[in-house]
C-alpha cells in the first residue's frame, strides 16, 4: 500500500466518522428542539391523569385573579414572570401572555405555538397601535384597558384555533 492510498483512505475514515457525528449531533438537537416528537410518555399515562394545564407568562397586577379563575375551571396553572425561564419540554394545554411587552407577548405566543404545540393561547396588547401585528400573526389578544381574569379566561378558552 503506497502513501497516497493510505493517505485516501485515512480522508476517507475521517470522511465517514465526521458524517456519522454529524448525524448523531443533528438527532440530540431535533430532540432538545422538539422533544414531543420524540417521547410519547406523556401519551402514555391513563386518563383519570391527565389534567388540562395553562401556562401564564408575564407580570401584570391581576395574574392570581387569573390563576384563581383558571382554577375553577379545574385547570391548573403556572406562572412564570421572565420569558427567559421558559421550558420548551413541559406539555401545556392553554397559554396566556400578560407581559407589559408587546413584543415579548408575541414572541412567547410565537414560540410555545411552534415549539410546544400550544394552539389555544391569548395575549395582552399594551399599545392599541400594536393591535395590526397581533392580527396579522393570526395571535388572539385583548387590550389592556378595562382587563378582567374573567374576560382573559373566557377569551382564551372561547379562541381556539389550528
Amino acid at each position: 500500500m503506497s502513501k497516497v492510498d493510505l493517505v485516501d483512505f485515512i480522508i476517507v475514515i475521517s470522511m465517514i466518522c465526521i458524517f456519522f457525528s454529524g448525524f448523531v449531533f443533528i438527532n440530540k438537537l431535533s430532540a432538545i428542539v422538539n422533544p414531543n416528537e420524540f417521547n410519547d410518555a406523556a401519551s402514555q399515562k391513563p386518563l383519570h391523569l391527565i389534567s388540562e394545564r395553562a401556562l401564564i407568562i408575564g407580570n401584570i397586577s391581576i395574574i392570581n385573579e387569573i390563576v384563581t379563575v383558571l382554577k375553577k375551571r379545574n385547570i391548573s396553572a403556572e406562572i412564570i414572570q421572565d420569558m427567559y425561564q421558559l421550558e420548551i419540554t413541559d406539555p401545556f394545554d392553554y397559554l396566556i401572555a400578560v407581559s407589559e411587552n408587546d413584543l415579548d407577548n408575541l414572541m412567547i405566543c410565537s414560540i410555545c405555538k411552534k415549539f410546544m404545540g400550544i394552539n389555544q393561547d391569548i395575549a395582552i396588547c399594551n399599545l392599541i397601535y400594536n393591535t395590526k401585528i397581533y392580527e396579522d400573526n393570526q395571535i388572539p389578544y385583548l387590550l389592556k384597558e378595562n382587563l378582567t381574569a374573567d374576560l382573559i379566561v373566557s377569551s382564551l378558552l372561547n379562541s381556539y384555533r389550528i
